[in-house]
């Protein structure tokens, strides 16, 4: 085990946006920054475009539309000797002109497989680590956008994110099912629908909260969501980046009042 006194935190998703930035941000406040990402010479680039302290961070492949990725970044983050203080899950895929779908090495749906199956097992399998580390102050932090709320803007504009009663995941959630509530396939329905399961009760996303496991719900971790990185998205996207990157810095970072 590394000996060092830096708080480790995994960022899923830093090659741009409110990811790059929170890690820029994490590490220059002296935490060792894991970024996690499947494009490691673009995170390699972003890291030095942005003077990244390079002993505050390291970089793992992952690709969270397969599960197996998942299994093996986890192994690989294990043999880098640290403890784990805060886990973020922030990566997430929109391919809003599919007209088919696409599916992962297991045969879900390509948008819920990354963008909630790969983070929902990376959570569970560091939730171990997050139990064991010294810290006093672990936490597992789960970002969105507001696109999967239907009481906000971004979730009015059609089509709406709805689960139904996970009809889609009870068939098993492979060919010929695509969506979770196990209708005909639309591709920015799946991403809000991706969303959206993890997320507080919208809608009827109500279920998919219930079906949480408990394990999810440690006392001893704090769990946080949803967190809104793009909440000033109106405004000039560098903008957007700097207060998202802030706000997740933040929630990762602040002791428990």
């Amino acid at each position: 085990m590394i000996q060092d006194k830096k708080p480790t935190v995994i960022i899923t998703g830093t090659t741009s946006g409110v990811g790059l930035y929170a890690a820029k941000s994490l590490a220059q406040r002296g935490w060792f920054v894991v970024m996690a990402c499947r494009d490691i010479p673009k995170m390699e680039q972003a890291a030095k475009e942005l003077n990244i302290p390079r002993d505050n961070y390291s970089i793992e492949f992952i690709d969270l539309g397969s599960l197996d990725s998942v299994r093996r970044f986890v192994k690989n983050f294990r043999a880098l000797g640290r403890s784990l203080t805060a886990l973020v899950c922030n990566a997430a895929i929109y391919l809003p002109l599919l007209k088919e779908p696409l599916r992962s090495p297991e045969g879900y749906e390509l948008s819920m497989a990354t963008n909630h199956l790969g983070h929902f097992l990376l959570s569970n399998l560091l939730l171990e680590d997050l139990k064991n580390s010294p810290s006093p102050d672990r936490r597992l932090v789960i970002l969105g956008t507001v696109t999967h709320n239907p009481d906000e803007l971004g979730g009015k504009i059609p089509p709406r994110p709805d689960l139904g009663d996970l009809e889609g995941f009870a068939k098993g959630f492979k060919e010929p099912i695509t969506m979770a509530d196990g209708k005909k396939f639309e591709s920015v329905k799946a991403y809000k629908d991706s969303t959206c399961v993890m997320f507080s009760p919208c809608g009827n996303c109500t279920n998919a909260i219930t079906n949480r496991p408990e394990s999810l719900l440690l006392p001893s971790i704090r769990v946080v969501w949803p967190i809104h990185p793009f909440s000033a998205i109106i405004t000039p996207f560098s903008s957007s980046f700097s207060l998202g990157s802030r706000k997740i810095s933040l929630v990762a970072m602040f002791p428990k009042n």
